[in-house]
C-alpha cells in the first residue's frame, strides 16, 4: 500500500483496531478515520515515531502504537 484516500475508514464506527504494516507511512489524504471509532492504529515497531510526524497521520497520533 502507498497511499490512503480522503476519508478512507469515514464513518468505521466498528473498527477495533487498524494495522499498517508499511515501514514508510504511506500518503494518507486528509480525515482519514472521520468520524470513526477511536480505535488503536497498529505501525511496525520502529516506524511508531514516523507515522505519528507523517502528514495527516499526526492528527492519530496518540492512537499509534507498535505493533506486538
Amino acid at each position: 500500500m502507498t497511499s490512503l484516500g480522503y476519508r478512507a475508514f469515514q464513518y468505521c464506527t466498528g473498527l477495533t483496531e487498524f494495522k499498517c504494516l508499511p515501514v514508510t507511512p504511506p500518503s494518507a489524504a486528509s480525515g482519514l478515520f472521520y468520524q470513526a471509532s477511536e480505535c488503536p492504529i497498529y505501525v511496525p515497531a520502529t516506524s511508531v515515531e514516523a507515522y505519528q510526524m507523517a502528514d495527516n497521520w499526526k492528527a492519530y497520533a496518540a492512537r499509534i502504537q507498535a505493533m506486538l
